[in-house]
């Protein structure tokens, strides 16, 4: 028996359970009453017959009422769960209407014609009921919370309540299912047309109203859970919502309409950046770029600037997936843009996270471009943002900026001459690490000691000594502790090909071979994840640098071993690092092979 075939058979089980009750209780009344005819009360031989009728009658109320009790809760039952494919309304029976529920048909048949496919709309059997004057605040509360109760068991988005007036009028309320609600609102049909009812404008408002009401809740639990994974729920939810993007409303409020397309943004922002997809972030940034034109600064600045601030989030992120700059100025625009209205005297939070992000994206723009112009002034952003973004404050944020400024500074300090830039990132990364403890934010921590150990390393190189490059090397070993291979392979990869940097360098700088044999285990354990055939161009660096360690082995060591091992490790590199690919890197790569090529040779030859 098919699933429908089954409901139905059940359903009328159950009503002809409830039947069968009710007569059977008629029928048992009937015959106690039969039973008492003509007995007088006043004689006590009569009291027995007289009680077993009492309890007949409430025995056949009690039934009678149960049986009714039994036939709502089935037809309750039977309405089905919304498919979660679409956003949903449930229409409840209205106050007033007649046998047919004429008035709620229009009603359905009005959304319908709206809203066409956008919109799953369920019926329910039953009316949601309060007095048609004189009633409280708590009384209208707890019926809204009894819709809200419905409607999260139905999966139900908004329900549609009220009456039918004697007038004519239709008085609606909406009811959202994590609490947005709307007063009653009467509605007078516009013509006694067919089908669908024509409801006035001011109806259709407020329906987008109570829609976008509904997607406002949804998309503030997509932002407050970002980070976990959540591409599947975001994708659902895009979905549900797609058609009101494709075809929006006229008659709904520039608001409403703005709500929605600034809903879809997010939850497409939010699964591109998860999983990486540039097509879902490209459907972000149009769905933005929409809401701009319904969230305007003139009328609604808060909405306005917080979109630019989530246009320019999409749009860094797909400028850092793809080649160019384009992107990344257009994010640097929208940022931009929303700080004219998140200054930091009106929401210095929110201004100080916005400065954050266009720092960020300032500094993508640095690292593709030459010179230093970018990068000052993305170090000047951060220095903004941790002007709100005190330790005192907001600790975790103002460590996460102390961290992206260090980043900065010792990018900026690579390109310049002297260290004072780099003196400034490791200050930088230190302070960061007061609050990025190990125990509290593990996975930060090894980040902020991986950075830490990065800058330290460009201090070694232009600082006599090796103190720098001890530092470095307890740094890198530190981020290893938690970047472990088993939990995320590439990244220990990555500080494993750092801490053999760091070796080589100090082992040069040292007598012995202790260090720079440490260097080659460290290279070679890289090339345990960073396969050519997963990542070729870190590979080939892994390569390089494994080259350079041998060669300086090679150098204090007897015998030819090492450098044929040397120059195995360099060419391999060169298989990757082609002129057509990185035609710097090959050009850099050819002259340590050169050098070691003239070595073996000469040993060789002795």
């Amino acid at each position: 028996m098919s699933q429908q075939g089954t409901g139905a058979y059940l359903s009328s089980v159950a009503q002809g359970v409830a039947g069968n009750l009710t007569f059977s209780a008629v029928c048992a009344l009937c015959a106690a009453f039969g039973v008492i005819k003509g007995k007088d009360i006043s004689d006590l031989q009569n009291w027995p017959l007289w009680i077993l009728a009492l309890v007949g009658l409430g025995g056949a109320g009690f039934v009678g009422a149960g049986a009714n009790a039994l036939r709502l809760w089935w037809k309750k039952r039977q309405i089905a769960r919304a498919s979660g494919e679409r956003l949903t309304i449930i229409l409840a029976n209205l106050v007033g209407d007649d046998a047919h529920a004429s008035q709620k048909q229009k009603v359905r048949d009005s959304l319908r014609h709206y809203l066409g496919a956008s919109i799953e709309i369920l019926k329910f059997p039953q009316a949601f009921a309060i007095a048609a004057d004189g009633y409280d605040d708590a009384e209208l509360a707890k019926t809204h919370k009894r819709a809200q109760k419905l409607l999260a068991g139905k999966r139900g988005d908004v329900l549609i309540w009220g009456r039918v007036d004697p007038s004519g009028g239709i008085a609606l309320h909406f009811t959202g299912r994590s609490g947005a609600t709307s007063e009653a609102e009467s509605y007078r049909q516009i013509s006694e047309t067919e089908r669908p009812l024509e409801l006035p404008i001011k109806f259709d408002r407020d329906l987008g109203a109570a829609i976008a009401a509904r997607v406002v809740e949804v998309v503030g639990a997509l932002i407050d859970s970002e980070g976990c994974f959540l591409n599947r729920y975001a994708d659902t939810f895009a979905e549900q919502i797609k058609s009101l993007v494709a075809h929006p409303k006229a008659n709904w409020t520039p608001d409403a309409r703005g709500t929605v397309f600034f809903a879809f943004g997010v939850a497409k922002g939010l699964a591109g950046r998860e999983r990486a997809d540039s097509a879902a972030l490209e459907e972000a940034v149009a769905a933005f770029r929409a809401a701009l034109k319904e969230f305007t600064r003139e009328h609604i600045p808060f909405h306005w600037a917080q979109t630019q601030m989530n246009l320019g989030t999409a749009l860094a992120a797909l400028g850092e997936r793809e080649s160019g700059t384009g992107r990344l100025e257009e994010a640097v625009a929208a940022f931009r843009a929303a700080l004219k209205e998140r200054t930091r005297e009106r929401v210095p939070f929110h201004g100080a996270m916005t400065q954050d992000n266009l720092g960020t994206a300032l500094f993508r723009l640095g690292e593709r471009e030459s010179g230093t112009g970018r990068l000052e002034e993305a170090v000047a952003a951060f220095r903004a943002a941790l002007k709100e973004w005190t330790r005192e404050r907001v600790p975790l944020q103002w460590a996460t900026a102390q961290i992206n400024l260090g980043v900065a500074l010792s990018t900026l300090g690579e390109r310049e001459s002297g260290t004072a830039r780099l003196e400034e990132a490791v200050a930088a990364f230190r302070a960061a690490l007061k609050e990025l403890t190990r125990e509290h934010v593990p996975s930060h921590w090894a980040t902020a000691q991986l950075s830490l150990g990065v800058a330290l390393f460009r201090l070694g190189e232009r600082e006599s000594g090796t103190a720098r490059f001890e530092e470095a090397v307890a740094a890198f070993r530190a981020a290893l502790k938690e970047r472990t291979r088993e939990r995320v392979p590439l990244q220990w990869a990555t500080a494993q090909d750092n801490l053999g940097a760091a070796l080589v360098a100090l082992g040069s700088r040292e007598s012995g071979t202790a260090r720079l044999e440490e260097a080659v285990a460290a290279h070679r354990a890289a090339l345990k994840e960073w396969t050519r055939e997963r990542v070729p161009l870190q590979w080939a660096t892994a390569q390089m640098n494994l080259g350079n360690a041998l060669f300086r082995l090679g150098e204090r060591e007897s015998g030819t071993g090492r450098l044929e091992e040397a120059v195995a490790a360099y060419r391999a590199a060169l298989k990757e690092w082609t002129p057509e690919r990185v035609p710097h890197w090959h050009q850099i790569a050819q002259q340590p092979l050169a050098q070691c090529l003239a070595l073996l040779e000469q040993r060789r030859k002795s």
